[in-house]
C-alpha cells in the first residue's frame, strides 16, 4: 500500500517543496474491531495504514531545507507519532492539544481509549533544518485548541 500512496504523493507534489506540512495520517489502532475503530467492518469509516507504511511516506523529500511539520497523533499513539516524525527527518519541539467539543460547546463525550475516554488529540510540532523558528505572531502562549470535532 505505501508505495502506491507514496507514488501518488510524489506525483501530486511534482517539483514543489513546502516549508510547512500538516499531516493527519490514517493511524491503525491495536483494537481494530471496536465500535469507534476507523476500519470497523460494519461502519468502515476509512482505510488505515500500518505504522511502517506511514513512516515510509516520502514527506522528508517534499520539504524545503528549513521546514515545519504539524502531525496529528491520537493520544494512544504518541510514541508512534514521534517515530514517524523522526523517520521523516523532523525533530520534535512541542505540541498543541485539540480539545474536541460538540456543536453546543459541551465536551464530546464519545471519546475512545482503553484507560481514559479521550476527548483530546495531539498536534505534534517538529522542525527540519536550521533556523526553523516560528514567526513571532505564532509564538502565543496558547497550546490548547477547542473546536468542534
Amino acid at each position: 500500500m505505501s508505495s502506491t500512496v507514496s507514488d501518488e504523493l510524489l506525483t501530486r507534489v511534482g517539483k514543489s517543496r513546502f516549508s510547512t506540512v500538516l499531516v493527519d495520517p490514517p493511524w491503525q489502532f491495536q483494537n481494530r474491531t471496536g465500535k469507534m475503530a476507523p476500519e470497523h467492518r460494519r461502519l468502515s469509516r476509512y482505510e488505515t495504514m500500518k505504522l511502517q507504511d506511514i513512516k515510509d511516506l516520502p514527506v522528508g523529500t517534499i520539504v524545503e531545507s528549513t521546514a515545519h511539520l504539524y502531525l496529528w497523533v491520537p493520544n494512544a499513539l504518541l510514541r508512534e507519532g514521534l517515530d514517524v516524525m523522526e523517520a521523516w527527518g523532523f525533530t520534535y519541539k512541542t505540541n498543541l492539544i485539540w480539545y474536541k467539543i460538540r456543536k453546543d460547546g459541551g465536551p464530546d463525550r464519545r471519546g475512545v481509549g482503553s484507560y481514559f475516554r479521550n476527548v483530546t488529540e495531539m498536534l505534534l510540532f517538529g522542525v527540519h533544518g536550521k533556523n526553523a523558528r516560528t514567526l513571532q505572531a505564532g509564538r502565543s502562549q496558547e497550546n490548547l485548541i477547542a473546536t468542534r470535532k
